[in-house]
């Protein structure tokens, strides 16, 4: 008896740890370096995805809120652990590691005419899904850097504009931090996927380097049914069948010595 319990509370741990990568609350704030490693794998990365965006816009300066299109057949993209913003003009997705506050950013370019992240979470029963992330200004370009945010339910299909996520522009050439703070639309509450998706298009002259940092996505839980315990209720629970089991394990073998 004693096992079963320190069994199913082992289980209750494990299932309460695994399950929180892309439910909601999720975020990401890019502090791991073990997550990105290798040029173009995201294979690490619970819940994101890069792509580079190619041939989503023939045109320079286009508004990033127009371009609604999947994307998901463009290339993967991460140029991986880049130790700093000098020289970064290729275009795409990057991973600034060497950074003392490291993130990953994007940059258009001619090649990478939309480069954009996509994000990916389970919102079921959930309501007033808020998206919130630092945008940040990391070389000295100072382009006309716009950005949008969309949204979409499922995987396929165009995206919808979020049109409180419009940036018009996230450089001024000083480090600019911009931060984002959105309820998305209720067609994002109680879904098995939403994929949500922040986007910049080719400036024109050199595109600002700009990083998409301290990523949050959160919404407000259903109240528990009457009787059915909060969840930290069920941590309080779990605790206590914790140490009842570690008391039980101790007593038996005692009980059996006194009585031998």
């Amino acid at each position: 008896m004693a096992r079963l319990l320190l069994f199913l509370t082992f289980c209750l741990f494990f299932v309460f740890k695994v399950n929180g990568q892309e439910n909601l609350p999720f975020s990401q704030d890019w502090t791991n370096p073990a997550l990105i490693t290798m040029d173009d794998d995201w294979s690490n990365v619970a819940g994101i995805i890069g792509y580079r965006g190619d041939g989503l816009t023939g045109s320079i300066g286009t508004d990033p809120q127009t371009i609604l299109a999947d994307g998901t057949t463009t290339p993967v993209d991460i140029i991986a652990n880049q130790g700093t913003t000098t020289g970064i003009s290729t275009g795409g997705i990057i991973e600034l590691d060497g950074l003392g506050d490291p993130t990953v950013a994007f940059q258009g370019s001619g090649t990478a005419d939309a480069p954009f992240l996509l994000i990916s979470v389970n919102t079921t029963n959930f309501t007033a899904i808020t998206v919130q992330y630092n945008l940040r200004e990391l070389d000295t370009d100072n382009s006309t850097q716009q950005v949008a945010l969309h949204y979409r339910v499922g995987n396929s299909g165009n995206f919808t504009n979020v049109a409180g996520g419009y940036v018009a522009d996230a450089s001024n050439g000083s480090g600019q931090v911009t931060p984002i703070n959105v309820v998305l639309p209720a067609g994002a509450e109680n879904q098995s996927e939403v994929q949500i998706r922040i986007l910049t298009t080719n400036a024109s002259g050199v595109d600002s380097l700009i990083g998409i940092d301290d990523i949050s996505v959160t919404g407000t839980p259903p109240p528990p049914p009457p009787g059915v315990p909060t969840l930290s209720q069920w941590g309080l629970i779990i605790l206590a069948l914790f140490f009842m089991t570690l008391g039980t394990l101790y007593l038996i073998p005692e009980m059996k010595l006194k009585k031998s």
